[in-house]
């Protein structure tokens, strides 16, 4: 629903970028980066020059530099952040040129999952002393998934806050 090819969640591995870029058949050629933090910028770049793949790096430090660049060039993937100052990523994605650009991937990067909430962590451990037998495991599994399947909060006696 975005208008993205791909999405991945930071913090990102050099693994899930380049699988990113792999599964849509970018291997080689010229990646737009376009991120707002130069420690993300540097650590982007290092992972796709060190790749073994014959990447080349654009840089754009925001939204309307992203637009200009896309305009004069045309890049083989687009890596985009969506939480930037001024421009944000999605009203890049809502911007960019339409002619001949479909076949043009853009993957974007965020601390936030696709429905705009921020990303606390990537997993839940569950310890318990003296283990865990397969039916505490499995119901454990079925109570957490569920708030996770449904997009709720953890606790169904605790509302979701609704955005202002």
């Amino acid at each position: 629903s975005l208008g993205a090819n791909s999405y991945l969640t930071k913090p990102v591995s050099r693994e899930d970028l380049l699988d990113a870029l792999e599964r849509q058949g970018v291997l080689h050629g010229t990646i737009l980066v376009v991120e707002n933090e130069s420690e993300a910028i540097q650590l982007y770049r290092r992972m796709l020059l060190s790749s073994g793949r014959d990447y080349r790096v654009l840089i754009a430090a925001d939204g309307q530099h992203a637009l200009s660049t896309l305009r004069k060039r045309r890049p083989d993937a687009v890596l985009l952040d969506l939480m930037m100052p001024g421009m944000d990523g999605l009203e890049v994605l809502k911007r960019r040129p339409h002619e001949d650009w479909s076949g043009v991937p853009f993957i974007v990067v965020s601390a936030r999952d696709p429905a705009g909430h921020p990303v606390v962590t990537r997993a839940i451990c569950i310890t318990r002393g003296g283990g865990l037998s397969l039916a505490q495991v499995l119901r454990y599994v079925e109570v957490l998934s569920g708030p996770l399947a449904a997009g709720r909060s953890d606790d169904p006696r605790q509302p979701e806050a609704s955005p202002a």
